[in-house]
């Protein structure tokens, strides 16, 4: 009963200030919208994997030029299915792209028809695959331009021999007007010789695609999760960060109001637990996640995200995202002085996450020991649980580890609340 009283206590201050009312709205709908309108239209250390079913002289110039550039797995199997199966392999274990070479990769470049890369990538990481597909073009630009200066050569070669071979024909010509009859028959033979040669050499140049003599080697992205799209997993991660900007800012405005107006130290020497008064915050702030949920979800099911939701899943995400988010709000409203300093550090840590995020930046590509911290974060953990609830239909069953995870945070945030009201309020 104590529990509804904090509950309607909350309830009653959150309606009271419309400005808060109207950033629980509109904040998820801004960011949701921004993200929709602007994706709709140095060295890294890329890792990849290549599987080589032609063998030829350019793709193995091709996979020499990877190796030397990334770490490279370079694999040969006999058909392309054998060839999807090992690069899904890697990239489940951490490869950032996988590269099939198709098998007549060299024929048609030796043809100057341009071949098709297929690189392959894990969708479920929003951008992971635009930026790698930039960084493999930038560092592959040497093979590249080595094929286009020989395709150069080829052509000036085989023109030269052509202006060389209709200067002799000229002269036969000329030589022609003064010959007498039987001298001409040679000459003629000759001459038609070389117009069929003509022929052949001008036809293989007509065969030169103009797209090839710009990008030799085309590519293209393919995501290794069928059905997939990139939105349904970017929902996640931009669901994790408004979570974040909202609640903070939310709960530790609460937190400082209460802390103001003494209701902490009427609490503290009332009959009701300071653990009610800390599961009324962790239990309010949460319905306000489930509230901030359904405008970004209904945003992105409009842009025909792929969602293949479990409910029970989801909802234990909500709770743990929502949960951890409001508790470390409420820590940063017992340890600032003022609301105005509470704002400031809960949009400082917001948008440092959102930074952090992978949203617009891939996590993958960061240097090695800040990727290292950064996947112990908890929104590394939250974004994975939201991607197995509404992407892969997972069951809470699988999840046992990022659940305990995300539970251990929550609880070391609920203690830390506990510590600071009981010892220093």
């Amino acid at each position: 009963m104590r529990i509804i009283e904090l509950l309607k206590k909350e309830y009653k201050l959150f309606i009271r200030n419309r400005k808060q009312v109207w950033t629980v709205v509109l904040l998820p709908l801004f960011f949701s919208l921004i993200y929709v309108l602007m994706f709709s239209f140095s060295n890294i250390d890329l890792t990849v994997s290549v599987c080589n079913l032609d063998k030829g002289e350019y793709s193995s110039s091709l996979v020499s030029t990877l190796s030397a550039a990334f770490e490279t797995s370079v694999y040969a199997e006999d058909n392309a299915s054998a060839c999807f199966a090992v690069i899904k392999d890697d990239i489940l274990s951490g490869k950032m792209l996988g590269i099939i070479i198709r098998s007549d990769f060299s024929e048609n470049i030796a043809n100057y028809e341009q071949p098709v890369l297929n690189l392959y990538f894990d969708n479920s990481k929003p951008n992971l695959g635009f930026f790698a597909q930039s960084y493999l073009m930038n560092q592959i630009s040497s093979f590249n331009n080595e094929i286009l200066r020989q395709t150069e050569s080829e052509i000036k070669d085989t023109t030269y021999s052509i202006e060389t071979d209709l200067e002799k024909t000229i002269q036969l010509l000329n030589l022609m007007e003064y010959a007498i009859p039987d001298a001409v028959k040679p000459s003629y033979d000759e001459l038609k010789n070389n117009v069929a040669e003509y022929y052949n050499k001008i036809s293989g140049l007509n065969r030169i695609d103009l797209e090839f003599l710009v990008n030799p080697v085309d590519t293209q992205l393919v995501g290794i999760f069928k059905g997939s799209n990139s939105d349904g997993f970017s929902f996640s991660v931009l669901y994790v960060v408004v979570n974040i900007i909202v609640i903070l800012l939310l709960s530790s405005v609460s937190m400082v109001y209460d802390r103001k107006n003494k209701f902490l130290t009427r609490l503290k020497t009332s009959s009701t637990p300071v653990i009610y008064y800390i599961i009324s915050k962790l239990l309010f702030f949460t319905l306000i996640g489930f509230v901030i949920f359904v405008p970004s979800y209904l945003v992105f099911a409009a842009n025909n995200a792929y969602f293949n939701t479990n409910i029970i899943t989801l909802i234990t995400g909500l709770i743990l995202v929502s949960g951890i988010s409001a508790l470390i709000g409420c820590v940063i409203g017992l340890s600032s002085s003022n609301e105005s300093s509470s704002t400031m550090i809960s949009v400082f840590i917001g948008f440092l996450f959102l930074l952090l995020s992978g949203l617009f930046y891939p996590v993958d590509l960061l240097p090695g020991l800040a990727k290292s911290m950064l996947v112990l974060l908890p929104t590394s953990f939250e974004i994975n649980l939201l991607n197995n609830a509404l992407i892969f239909n997972t069951s809470i069953q699988v999840l046992n580890e990022t659940i305990y995870y995300l539970a251990g945070y929550l609880l070391l945030f609920f203690g830390l609340n506990y510590y600071l009201i009981v010892k220093y309020q």
